[in-house]
């Protein structure tokens, strides 16, 4: 799901900064237009429950070499699980069209993704498919400011101050997530 190199243009670069952002290739479709003021309260209901189901499909527990044996049925089971899910998912694949994954980033302020054309100017939304079993995409409202070097950004408007911080934990845990993956590959 993440990207391991950056291959961001310069103009996405400057435009991001420093800080943390989630690199990835997702799903992702662009709206142009702005999102009716009544559907705000809805969109950000529907992106805290996004959020939330990520972060329970990812959650692991660690299981150590001192396990024991419930930890480790435990672990089994979670495995099978995981790939009942891995099932579901590729059966949603091909069941719903779901918009052909780009190479993306983004933080809780910002996004950029990957684009043959800038969509124009102005507002408009897009939808992120964050996990392969989810239908439900996260609809993120951006107002674009730039484009170049085969790339789109701009800044998102509108975000709940929940949906800004669970965005923001989704952004960590990702990176976090990342960090451990790394580490556990430099011990073997």
């Amino acid at each position: 799901m993440r990207v391991e190199a950056d291959t961001a243009g310069s103009g996405v670069e400057q435009y991001f900064g420093s800080g943390l952002r989630h690199h990835s290739q997702l799903p992702l479709r662009w709206t142009g237009g702005t999102v009716a003021t009544g559907e705000t309260r809805n969109i950000a209901e529907a992106n805290l429950k996004v959020l939330q189901a990520v972060a329970q499909l990812d959650e692991r527990a660690p299981v150590g070499d001192d396990a024991d044996p419930q930890e480790l049925e435990l672990a089994r089971l979670h495995a099978k699980v995981d790939l009942l899910i891995g099932a579901v998912g590729a059966l949603v694949r091909q069941r719903f069209a779901l918009p052909e994954p780009v190479a993306v980033q983004f933080s809780a302020d910002k996004i950029a993704w990957q684009a043959d054309a800038a969509p124009g100017e102005g507002r408009g939304s897009v939808a992120l498919y964050l996990h392969p079993t989810l239908l439900q995409p996260l609809l993120l409202r951006v107002r674009l400011a730039g484009a170049g070097d085969g790339w789109v950004w701009g800044s998102l408007e509108g975000l709940s101050e929940a949906e800004h911080s669970a965005l923001e934990r989704f952004i960590f845990l990702q990176h976090r997530r990342l960090i451990a993956e790394r580490r556990a590959l430099t011990r073997r």
